[in-house]
């Protein structure tokens, strides 16, 4: 884990220099989206394959996704091992539409989000009706 500390001088009251200092923590890992990566589908719970790199043996990863304005947990906590291909399935049925998604990784002391991707649900397949030739 990686820390910047900085600190800074607030000046002095009544003849005591006041300081504080501010930690950050530097998110480690990274977040790569695998598949889907922007896509068309007719699964309505689609499964995501995400890879995580950092200095951590494990990572908790969580999906996000925007159906109606806000990004709602679409998965229960799924582990995933360092450098390892990880599935993450959608718990919940999504409705046809276009959707956006990301994904966060935390290991317990630095959070990192990945980049926002779309997906389009589409269920409903087109109906083709097939009217064969007739010999002249």
């Amino acid at each position: 884990m990686g820390k910047l500390l900085k600190k800074f001088v607030l000046g002095s009251l009544f003849g005591v220099l006041v300081m504080f200092s501010v930690a950050w923590v530097l998110a480690l890992q990274t977040i790569t989206i695998d598949t889907p990566d922007n896509i068309f589908t007719t699964d309505n719970t689609p499964t995501f394959n995400i890879t995580v790199n950092g200095t951590n043996a494990s990572y908790s990863i969580k999906l996000f996704v925007n159906g109606s304005g806000f990004y709602k947990i679409m998965n229960d906590t799924v582990i995933a091992i360092n450098g390892t291909a990880t599935e993450i399935t959608v718990n919940d049925t999504l409705s046809d539409g276009v959707y956006s998604y990301n994904f966060t990784a935390t290991n317990g002391t630095s959070l990192s989000v990945s980049s926002l991707q779309t997906i389009t649900v589409d269920t409903n397949l087109p109906k083709i009706d097939y009217q064969g030739l007739t010999p002249e």
